[in-house]
């Protein structure tokens, strides 16, 4: 799976070949094309790094 989330704004949707990678997509691989592109999904995981981020800056130094 990608790393990001984000959808690439350099594929033009218009373009058919900027999708010629969804034509060996796995079941789990089209979910994830779905679900990157749902902003509700975009929401919570940038709120669920934030919050491990925050945890990460207040854990106490060894």
């Amino acid at each position: 799976m990608p790393a990001s989330v984000e959808t690439d704004v350099t594929q033009d949707w218009r373009d058919e070949s900027s999708y010629d990678y969804t034509a060996h997509l796995t079941v789990r691989g089209w979910a994830w094309e779905f679900l990157r592109r749902n902003p509700a999904f975009q929401r919570d995981l940038l709120t669920a790094f934030q919050g491990v981020n925050n945890l990460s800056r207040s854990a106490p130094s060894r």
